[in-house]
């Protein structure tokens, strides 16, 4: 099973990640993507995990951050709809839909010295926006 984002979730996505950068650090930012990546993998294994809402989405809480991903299971991959804080209006980016689905199933190979670990996509796209170091 792959997942897909929306482009609005990217963007919330997006926004998580800088705030937590410029009003927390890097760290703290980076923390946030791994945190978000993890629960995507779990959400892969187990696409049902979340609690079910209207129109086919599920709703899954992340740990530590105040975010919850809304996503909706289809039939060979998760589509992530929203990445939305918690303390937003319900209905925030409500209109989302599924449409136009963009699996993420590889992960390259980013080589750092001798090392070599394998990051996702998401992550990329935000380092090479920052002055992220790749371990």
């Amino acid at each position: 099973m792959t997942y897909s984002l929306h482009p609005g979730a990217e963007h919330d996505i997006a926004n998580a990640l800088d705030f937590y950068k410029e009003q927390a650090g890097l760290v703290v930012a980076e923390r946030f993507l791994e945190e978000f990546e993890r629960v995507v993998k779990l959400l892969i294994e187990y696409p049902d995990l979340g609690i079910s809402t209207t129109k086919g989405r599920r709703i899954f809480p992340l740990k530590v951050f105040p975010y919850s991903v809304v996503y909706r299971n289809l039939e060979s991959s998760i589509r992530v709809l929203i990445v939305r804080h918690q303390h937003r209006k319900p209905s925030y980016a409500g209109g989302r839909r599924s449409s136009r689905a963009q699996p993420r199933n590889a992960q390259p190979v980013v080589q750092a010295g001798l090392a070599q670990k394998r990051v996702s996509p998401l992550t990329l796209r935000w380092a090479s926006n920052t002055e992220l170091c790749l371990p």
